[in-house]
């Protein structure tokens, strides 16, 4: 079997069927699909159980909630493909999803590790292509080495990026060989931020070759307004720390070019922390008093080394160094602004 389709499952009752149903019409049949149950207290076991018995390509495992890095793992434990890929429970993906991916697979001169491919914004009544930087094509370990893990984490070393980085680091635009994601999936399961680079920028660093695909097949869905990502997270910094923590020690040394690279990243988890807490608390006194008890506790900024940083990203660096809390809260301020009327 050529594809294991894993779909972790938590309160997706609202778009679980139509994430099932693209996956099941793909025009490729050769794959199995993995329901993974992680305790939804909705409807979502019961939808699961009625695909698993109308269509013998599913396969439902129900279990107890333990977060997205348990669930996951619990489909790779599962699986038997050659290859694995997830999809989110309130995402779709095209009808040719998987025919692309093994054209591509089958058309390369060996086949890849990794197979990453094009993916959309879906806001409901507009989409947005979600850029990639690498262009179309195979690249074996030599040009991977170098012409990806020189930007592999940030794609433009000049500011900070906020999201610019050269291989965007969702779980879900790639498909793995499942001994590649076997090995090196994030097995830490107090990581509940950023828990797709805790193992694809590791999977990149450890593969002997990629094939990139340009056509744009998933689309992530933006219009869930009770995911993860809407909902104010008081230990945000928090877990961004645990993540830090994870990248340093398991892929530090690997490459000096991405050590280079993961302070800049880092900083930039920093950035995204303040600009979440200034999306929920727009009020700057109110946002720097709850950012300055979050770096206190975390002592997050002690892991980042400020040497070879862009400029800006060592700006925001020295105010959080000095505790200068409430302008390094209005630099990410002005930023935002700047980034939504350039995307208006």
């Amino acid at each position: 079997m050529l594809f294991s389709v894993i779909v972790p499952i938590y309160k997706a009752e609202k778009y679980l069927n139509k994430c099932v149903d693209s996956i099941l019409g793909q025009t490729f049949t050769d794959f199995e699909l993995i329901l993974v149950d992680d305790g939804s207290p909705d409807k979502c076991p019961e939808i699961c159980d009625a695909y698993e018995k109308a269509d013998s390509r599913v396969r439902v495992i129900h279990k107890q909630n333990e977060k997205l890095v348990r669930a996951r793992f619990t489909g790779i434990q599962a699986a038997t493909g050659d290859y694995i890929c997830y999809v989110d429970a309130d995402d779709y993906v095209t009808k040719d999803w998987l025919s692309t991916v093994a054209n591509k697979i089958f058309s390369s001169p060996v086949r890849p590790d990794i197979v990453v491919f094009g993916s959309v914004r879906d806001f409901g009544d507009y989409t947005v292509k979600i850029k990639k930087n690498v262009p179309d094509g195979f690249y074996d370990k030599k040009r991977l080495e170098n012409e990806v893990y020189p930007v592999l984490m940030s794609g433009n070393r000049t500011r900070i990026h906020l999201g610019k980085e050269c291989i965007y680091t969702a779980s879900w635009n790639k498909v793995y060989k499942r001994e590649l994601l076997s090995r090196h999936y994030c097995r830490d399961e107090k990581i509940t931020r950023c828990e797709d680079a805790a193992f694809v920028f590791e999977c990149f660093l450890y593969a002997d070759s990629i094939s990139v695909c340009d056509d744009l097949l998933y689309f992530y869905n933006r219009t869930n307004t009770s995911s993860n990502l809407a909902r104010y997270d008081t230990y945000r910094v928090d877990a961004y720390k645990r993540v830090i923590v994870y990248l340093k020690k398991h892929i530090h040394g690997l490459y000096t070019c991405v050590d280079e690279q993961m302070n800049d990243l880092f900083i930039n988890y920093l950035a995204y922390a303040l600009v979440h807490e200034l999306k929920h608390h727009p009020d700057i006194t109110t946002a720097a008093k709850n950012i300055r008890r979050n770096f206190n506790r975390t002592k997050v900024i002690e892991l980042i080394n400020p040497k070879g940083l862009p400029l800006t990203a060592k700006i925001l660096y020295v105010l959080l160094k000095l505790h200068c809390y409430s302008p390094a809260l209005l630099g990410c301020k002005v930023r935002m602004k700047r980034m939504a009327s350039s995307e208006s």
